[in-house]
């Protein structure tokens, strides 16, 4: 696992009531790439587990990520 960059949290509602938190967490890669990761739990979790999302999601969560840097 990359370095732990950022992390965003945002919540939606949920079926079952209340509101569910998902977390996307931007990973720095071994060549100074990066790739931002989404899922439910510690960003640790995450960035191990996580599903990777495309530049263009990506932007939505850090907009101020490059997409030359990003790792496709």
């Amino acid at each position: 696992m990359g370095k732990i960059l950022n992390t965003n949290t945002r919540c939606h509602p949920s079926e079952q009531g209340g509101r569910a938190s998902i977390t996307a967490v931007l990973v720095e890669g071994v060549v100074g790439d990066y790739a931002v990761y989404v899922g439910f739990g510690s960003p640790e979790y995450i960035a191990q587990n996580g599903d990777k999302l495309s530049f263009d999601e990506a932007k939505m969560h850090f907009p101020g990520i490059k997409e030359e840097n990003y790792r496709r």
